[in-house]
């Protein structure tokens, strides 16, 4: 296995690239095992560089599922910038955000993570936002993944990105 960063208090994860994420818990979870540690799933608070660890934006954790917000195709994604109140966020096209995937699903992979797919419908995103007190914003969109990650552990049902 080759050695693409390291991690420090922070948490901070810095590649050999240069580019660093400071990680934020939004969450935890006891797990399968009520005696095991919990849990944590964290977002990037702060991010630096424009090398493996610029795209990070939703949660992960070094050896762990990392979910991907994914949208289906390119209407899906331009209906979805249209609800968002931080589309500026968000790349431009949805050609764009595929390359951006691309990068972000090789640095999980390379780091011995899997890749879950987070199906993002814009109507139904905004509504979950809506009932639990988020705006359809990048928070918004952390949140979400979460609650599908924690989930997945739960129950073994998404679809893994291979």
């Amino acid at each position: 296995m080759a050695t693409i960063g390291k991690h420090y208090a922070g948490p901070t994860w810095e590649g050999k690239d240069g580019s660093k994420v400071v990680g934020e818990v939004n969450a935890r979870d006891n797990g399968p095992d009520p005696n095991a540690i919990p849990w944590p799933l964290l977002s990037a608070k702060s991010k630096s560089g424009t090398g493996a660890y610029w795209g990070t934006k939703g949660n992960f954790k070094m050896n762990d599922i990392i979910g991907i917000a994914w949208f289906k195709d390119e209407a899906t994604y331009n209906r979805a910038l249209a609800n968002f109140i931080d589309c500026e966020k968000m790349p431009a096209s949805f050609e764009a955000w595929k390359a951006l995937v691309e990068k972000e699903l090789e640095l999980i992979k390379g780091s011995g993570n899997i890749a879950l797919r987070v199906d993002i419908d814009p109507e139904t995103f905004t509504a979950w936002c809506a009932a639990r007190g988020f705006k359809p914003n990048s928070q918004g969109r952390i949140a979400f993944v979460n609650q599908v990650v924690l989930e997945y552990r739960k129950t073994g049902k998404g679809t893994v990105i291979e």
